[in-house]
């Protein structure tokens, strides 16, 4: 076996599993320890193989705390073999019930220590790519404050409190800004990653002079076409297809989406639901009036797939299958790897007014912002979208182009540099 599918981290008592050249010590340039959640993430694992590459590629050395090590370990044995010295992956062990916010800091730095141990190496800057996971409530942040000795950058994926206009109390909103201060005057803490603009000067503020950074939304195109996506291409009989994607909480706005496919000529388009369905999630009214809603869809008006999509290169065939995406969700203020996704496929999109998503579809004309939680309007936003030339004329306007502009790999290959790079 070669040694880079050794090079995981081992629970105590199993220090056979480690290779021998673990004990020299190593002199590197630069180590960066990437430390995913222990929660599984809709695109954790697309953004794990794209930043992880980005700072390979900029010559860093990676230990990577990782949700999944062996799912980890077979992508980077098929695409990243020749990095088989700079990386070292280190499982989150698995606890029933999960792990508080003070464990987790306690947990990664152990795991961090337990890594650099068996690697040789010694870590410079840890990235902890979900700091929504990582932030204390106002009675933990004691238990958290000296947990991590490591310098530290953290990514912000939904910091609403520092969004002006969000559906929160004054109290509550005020209370999350002031513990998070207390964890951003840590010592330890050198910076913030975020991506979504509207929040940057709100979080300066309160990071008091230390690097904000808006990241950009770098999603993969790969696709593989199986038999299913196949599947629903014939039954849509060349039909405008619309696509309501991914992690099917009650926030993804699928109850609105589903009343607006009832409502809807079934000779004009065809509806597809794909993702795992978080039926326990929606209460007893909303779970009987989704049963009605998928019998009234039936097979003539859509395709219903209602479980996990687990690989990303099938998700990509189903959503580059689509004409439409729906992105029209509730109380959601940030960025959405979907709409980069849809950009890079040059798909048209329809997302809820105002906040990040509805201000960038607006600002790069991909699409259409309507009213939040309005059947009709979403309605009427799919006729206008699935009209015969609506697609091109979006195209043609260039804001497809002009979004995936900056959102490449060298884009976030400068993020990174500019925030976790050497000082």
């Amino acid at each position: 076996m070669s040694s880079f599918l050794l090079r995981i981290g081992v629970p105590d008592g199993r220090e056979d599993m480690i290779p021998p050249e673990a004990s020299v010590k190593k002199s590197v340039r630069w180590v960066l320890s990437y430390v995913e959640t222990d929660l599984r993430l809709g695109h954790g694992e697309t953004q794990c193989r794209l930043y992880v590459s980005a700072m390979l590629a900029l010559g860093w050395k990676i230990i990577l705390v990782a949700h999944d090590a062996k799912a980890t370990l077979s992508w980077i044995a098929d695409e990243m073999s020749r990095y088989a010295e700079d990386i070292y992956v280190i499982p989150i062990p698995l606890k029933t019930g999960g792990y508080t916010v003070p464990e987790r800091w306690r947990l990664f730095q152990s795991l961090i220590e337990e890594a650099e141990r068996a690697s040789g190496w010694t870590v410079d800057l840890s990235l902890l790519t979900w700091f929504d996971g990582l932030c204390p409530r106002r009675r933990q942040v004691r238990s958290c404050l000296g947990a991590f000795s490591y310098p530290w950058v953290g990514m912000y994926f939904s910091p609403r409190h520092f969004r002006s206009g969000t559906k929160m109390r004054w109290s509550k909103r005020w209370k999350s800004i002031l513990s998070d201060y207390r964890m951003f005057k840590q010592p330890e803490c050198q910076g913030m990653a975020i991506l979504d603009e509207g929040v940057r000067i709100p979080l300066q503020w309160a990071m008091k002079g230390k690097p904000v950074e808006v990241f950009p939304e770098v999603t993969d195109s790969h696709s593989m076409v199986t038999d299913e996506v196949e599947q629903v291409r014939i039954l849509a009989k060349g039909r405008p297809i619309v696509g309501l994607l991914g992690h099917l909480a009650p926030r993804k706005g699928i109850l609105n989406f589903l009343r607006a496919a009832a409502g809807f000529d079934s000779n004009k388009a065809f509806f597809l639901i794909a993702g795992e369905l978080e039926i326990s999630f929606f209460s007893p009214a909303e779970q009987t009036e989704l049963i009605e809603l998928f019998q009234i869809i039936g097979r003539e008006k859509g395709y219903l797939h209602l479980s996990r999509i687990s690989e990303a290169s099938e998700f990509n065939a189903f959503f580059s299958l689509c004409d439409v995406h729906c992105l029209t969700y509730t109380d959601f203020y940030h960025s959405s790897g979907l709409l980069a996704k849809a950009a890079t496929f040059e798909i048209p999109v329809i997302v809820a007014q105002g906040y990040c998503m509805g201000e960038r579809v607006e600002k790069y004309g991909m699409g259409m912002a309507i009213a939040e939680n309005d059947p009709e309007s979403l309605k009427d936003a799919i006729i206008k979208l699935t009209q015969i030339g609506a697609r091109d004329k979006l195209r043609a306007s260039g804001g497809f182009s002009a979004y995936n502009a900056r959102n490449t790999t060298i884009e976030l290959e400068a993020s990174l540099q500019m925030l976790c790079g050497p000082r």
